[in-house]
């Protein structure tokens, strides 16, 4: 059967609740309908419905909701939504915050001495906190859906911007030892004899405990994790024993130290323990160019040195070399950081717009309220 709305000639709609059972309603079985009701008559609240020759059809008798307990139930379970099936979900925590926001409004009225409505004031005040399918909820859950999911994006952007940066800048490091070797026609060492690039001074901090130092979430900065990572992984390559190739390099890395290639691999193993506990430890260009742990990946065939000669010239060529690694990385961050940008408006905008339409609702619902 269906029921009037309540808005014109409440008295159809009231008769028609009179006809139905309980149970029948959406909310007759709310656990919710009896703590509704007993709130109501605690603050003494009287709800009736009353003729408004505006709006109804044909005049009709005064008829009190609230002394009436079975058709006050009524009235409420026509709106109350019913139980959800999934305690704690989304669906279950909006109609308790609907509940807590109808035990509110009551027990504010009830304070401020407002103890009688009409039906129609009552059911108006109360049916956005009653009913499930309110649509400021619609556009505000719309709204945290696309922060959500911009936040998501926005966070990935971050973290392969932090990354690429983070890799380019050490290749700007390797590029500005090279260029001064260039500028004096000299060599350019990238072996254990040439600059530590995991030194925290070329990446603008004031000391190596700034630069490893770890932030509220226990994350290191994109600089010192992808630093980390190639040392970890160049210096356990280093220590793999019966491969000809890396004897060889271990062998000449040795000799550059001045010392046994069992005392260099000794060296490498304290090196490795002592990045454990985040203490200085050096990292070579030849190292990083070698590591595929970076998004460029593994540089082949990379000397310890380069020597400036007049013809063919071998530094001029590792220049070329680095810098042709060094360009799409730059193209890249260049098109990830405009995408972060991108995103990040998105973002921002979606907050604005979040803002702006919650305070427009929260100053429509006070007009309601001082009409009512």
């Amino acid at each position: 059967m269906e029921i009037s709305s309540y808005k014109k000639d409440p008295q159809l709609f009231l008769s028609g609740l009179d006809s139905v059972e309980l149970d029948k309603l959406q909310g007759g079985s709310s656990s919710e309908l009896k703590k509704l009701v007993k709130l109501l008559q605690e603050k003494k609240i009287i709800i009736t419905a009353t003729y408004d020759k505006k709006i109804d059809s044909n005049p009709f008798a005064d008829k009190v909701v609230t002394e009436n307990e079975v058709l006050l139930k009524k009235v409420l379970a026509y709106f109350l939504p019913a139980d959800s099936k999934n305690p704690g979900g989304q669906y279950d925590l909006q109609i308790k915050a609907g509940f807590e926001q109808l035990h509110k409004l009551i027990n504010d009225a009830a304070a401020a001495g407002k103890t009688k409505f009409t039906l129609r004031e009552f059911l108006a005040a109360t049916h956005f906190s009653l009913t499930p399918d309110r649509i400021d909820d619609d556009v505000i859950g719309a709204m945290l859906d696309a922060m959500g999911s911009h936040s998501s994006k926005r966070d990935t952007l971050k973290h392969e911007v932090g990354k690429l940066t983070a890799e380019l800048r050490t290749y700007s490091v390797i590029q500005s030892e090279i260029s001064t070797a260039q500028q004096h026609n000299g060599t350019v060492e990238v072996g254990r004899k040439g600059v530590n690039i995991f030194d925290y001074k070329h990446y603008g901090y004031d000391s190596h405990e700034a630069f490893a130092k770890k932030d509220a979430n226990g994350q290191y900065n994109p600089q010192y994790q992808l630093l980390k990572e190639i040392v970890i992984e160049r210096k356990e390559a280093m220590l793999v024993s019966g491969n000809g190739d890396i004897d060889k390099i271990v062998d000449y890395e040795a000799s550059e130290l001045g010392i046994t290639s069992e005392q260099y691999r000794a060296k490498l193993r304290n090196e490795l323990s002592d990045l454990k506990s985040d203490k200085p430890v050096f990292l070579s260009a030849r190292d990083f160019l070698t590591s595929p742990k970076k998004d460029t990946g593994a540089l082949s065939n990379v000397h310890h040195s380069y020597k400036y000669e007049k013809d063919n010239n071998p530094l001029s060529n590792f220049a070329t070399t680095v810098g042709d690694r060094a360009k799409p990385l730059n193209d890249k961050l260049g098109q990830k950081t405009t995408e972060l940008n991108d995103i990040s408006s998105r973002y921002n905008a979606v907050i604005e717009a979040l803002n702006r339409f919650i305070q427009k609702y929260e100053s429509v619902m006070q007009q309601i309220l001082q009409a009512i």
